[in-house]
């Protein structure tokens, strides 16, 4: 059964084209919405979040990370695309 998931999955070390697509639209998207906060802190450090807007903020934190691990497995050549 192992066998036969890992030859439905692909070797583990291949990211698919549609995959590392996917991948550059969430980071582009959640790095938008990531910098609004930011902006929003810069332009007036006396802003105060609201308890779920700083869950949120820091979800969005640790999405990003996530994403950018990924990503620089891609660039670093850990993660091979596929051809």
């Amino acid at each position: 059964m192992n066998n036969m998931k890992e030859k439905e999955l692909g070797p583990k070390n291949i990211v698919s084209k549609a995959e590392f697509e996917k991948l550059s639209s969430d980071w582009t998207r959640l790095n938008k919405e990531y910098d609004g906060y930011i902006e929003q802190f810069l332009s007036d450090p006396n802003t105060k979040f609201t308890p779920d807007q700083f869950a949120q903020f820091k979800a969005m934190q640790q999405e990003l990370f996530d994403l950018e691990v990924r990503l620089f497995k891609i660039a670093q050549g850990e993660l091979h695309l596929e051809e």
